[in-house]
């Protein structure tokens, strides 16, 4: 999961530069309510695609089978020889 989380950081403050410029090329273009109209129209886009995508409609989780139910846990008990057993809490 770090790993993961360290390339979204990456990427996204990597971005600012690239957001900033496209931002102020749209303001000295065409004034900044039309730069806050593009940008929240950009981040609608975004939301309809992520909305129609498969993705949104998974609901499996690991920890769930192919109907939804929670799968169960199961647990291993360990073997010890004789001379750990002093040693084994129970």
């Amino acid at each position: 999961m770090g790993r993961v989380v360290s390339v979204q950081r990456a990427v996204g403050f990597g971005l600012y530069p690239v957001g900033a410029l496209f931002s102020g090329w749209v303001v000295s273009r065409f004034g900044v309510t039309d730069m806050f109209l593009i940008a929240g129209g950009i981040q609608g886009l975004v939301w309809l695609i992520t909305w129609l995508s498969p993705l949104s409609r998974a609901t499996a989780t690991a920890d769930q089978d192919d109907n939804g139910q929670p799968t169960p846990v199961t647990t291993t008990t360990a073997t010890t020889s004789s001379d750990d057993q002093e040693s084994v809490p129970r």
